[in-house]
C-alpha cells in the first residue's frame, strides 16, 4: 500500500525543485460538487504565479493525493515524479490581434478617397500633374486681308497684323486663340450707298477666332503627327468707317487641324523641326448688317481652309518659330435692304509669323 501524501507535500518537492526563485504555485480551493457525496469533495486547481517562494508551507487542509481527483494530474503519483502543469485553454486564434479600420482603410468605403495607391502609378494624382508639360506660345505676324462680294464691286485686298496665343497641356487638352485687324484702305476709292447717299467705302477688316480642341499625338520615328479636332467660334466684321456701314459674321462649328512634323536634327538639349499645317472647318454664319436708316439679319453656311508651314527650333524649355499660314473663308448668299442678295462672300488672311514660348 502507497504511503499517503498530503498535496502540500507534493508542491513542496516541487517549489523546491524550481530553478529560479519565481515558481508556480498550485493552490487549492474545495467545493461542493452537486453530484457527490457530501462526504466528497472535488477541487479546482488556480494558478497563482508568486514573486518570491513562500517562506513557510503552506497551511493546511491535509487531503490524501488519492482523493483528490486533479484534472490533468496522474492518480498516482510516484515519488520525485514532478506534478504536470495544466495546458492553457484559451485557442490561439483568440490571442491574434483584431485588424484596426482605421480612415482610409480598404474596409472604410467613406473615406474612399483618403485610400494610398496600392502600386506606383495608380490611385489619386496632383491636379497640376495633368497638365503638364503646359507649353505656352505666341506668335506675331504681318501679311494682308483680301475682301470680295460675288455681285458687287467689292473686291480688294490690304495689309494686315496678326496675332495668336497658344497653350497646350500634356493631357492633350489646348485652346488657340487668334486676333487680325487691316487698315483703313480695304475698298479705297470706291464708294457705296449709305442708305441715302453715296459715301466713300473705305473699310477695315478685323476679328478674332477661337478654338478649344483636343490633341492626339502620333509618332513615326522621325516623324510626329499632331491632329487637333475641337469646335471653332470666330467673329469677322467689315466695317466702312466714312459710310457708318458696318457688316459682321458671327460663326462656330466643327474643325479639324493636322500638323506633321519631321525632326530634321535631334541633340542633347534641343532639336531642328520642319512642320506642316492643313485643316478645315465647317459651320453655320449669322450675318448682321446695319446701316444708316435700317439693319438686316439672316443665316447662312460657312466652310473654310487653311494651310502653312515653317521651321521650328527647340532649344532646353524655350522654342521658337518662323513661318507661313493661309486661311480662306467663304460664306453663303444673304439676304439684304442695302445690297440687295449678292453671292457668296469671300474674306482671305494670309500672314508670315514668328513665334516663341517655353515648356513648363
Amino acid at each position: 500500500m502507497h504511503e499517503q501524501r498530503t498535496l502540500d507535500q507534493v508542491l513542496a518537492e516541487v517549489i523546491a525543485r524550481a530553478p529560479t526563485p519565481s515558481a508556480v504555485r498550485t493552490a487549492v480551493a474545495a467545493d461542493e460538487n452537486p453530484r457527490l457525496p457530501n462526504t466528497e469533495r472535488v477541487v479546482k486547481r488556480k494558478e497563482i504565479v508568486l514573486k518570491d517562494p513562500p517562506k513557510a508551507p503552506m497551511p493546511s487542509r491535509a487531503v490524501p493525493i488519492e482523493n483528490v481527483p486533479i484534472e490533468g494530474v496522474p492518480a498516482e503519483i510516484e515519488p520525485n515524479q514532478p506534478v504536470p502543469l495544466a495546458t492553457p485553454t484559451t485557442s490561439p486564434s483568440k490571442l491574434q490581434p483584431k485588424p484596426t479600420q482605421g480612415p482610409g482603410s480598404a474596409q472604410d468605403p467613406n473615406h474612399i478617397d483618403q485610400q494610398l495607391p496600392q502600386r506606383p502609378g495608380f490611385g489619386p494624382r496632383s491636379y497640376r500633374e495633368s497638365f503638364r508639360p503646359l507649353e505656352a506660345t505666341l506668335d506675331y505676324g504681318i501679311g494682308n486681308i483680301m475682301a470680295r462680294a460675288d455681285g458687287t464691286r467689292f473686291n480688294d485686298r490690304t495689309d494686315a497684323a496678326f496675332a495668336r496665343a497658344r497653350l497646350d497641356t500634356g493631357s492633350g487638352a489646348a485652346l488657340h486663340a487668334e486676333w487680325w485687324g487691316s487698315d483703313s484702305n480695304l475698298f479705297s476709292g470706291q464708294f457705296m450707298n449709305d442708305g441715302v447717299v453715296p459715301k466713300v467705302a473705305n473699310a477695315e477688316l478685323g476679328g478674332i477666332d477661337l478654338f478649344p480642341h483636343v490633341r492626339f499625338d502620333h509618332q513615326h520615328g522621325d516623324w510626329s503627327v499632331p491632329v487637333r479636332v475641337g469646335m471653332f467660334t470666330d467673329w469677322q466684321q467689315l466695317d466702312h468707317q466714312q459710310a457708318g456701314v458696318e457688316r459682321e459674321w458671327l460663326s462656330f462649328g466643327p474643325r479639324i487641324i493636322v500638323e506633321p512634323t519631321w525632326t530634321m536634327a535631334q541633340g542633347d538639349h534641343g532639336s531642328l523641326n520642319l512642320f506642316a499645317r492643313v485643316g478645315g472647318d465647317v459651320g453655320a454664319a449669322w450675318f448682321s448688317e446695319e446701316f444708316r436708316n435700317g439693319d438686316d439679319r439672316d443665316m447662312t453656311p460657312r466652310w473654310a481652309g487653311e494651310i502653312g508651314g515653317g521651321l521650328r527650333g527647340v532649344y532646353g524649355a524655350w522654342h521658337a518659330e518662323l513661318g507661313y499660314r493661309l486661311h480662306h473663308t467663304t460664306f453663303g448668299k444673304t439676304q439684304g435692304d442695302l445690297l440687295g442678295q449678292p453671292g457668296r462672300t469671300e474674306l482671305q488672311r494670309q500672314q508670315v509669323f514668328f513665334g516663341f514660348g517655353f515648356t513648363y
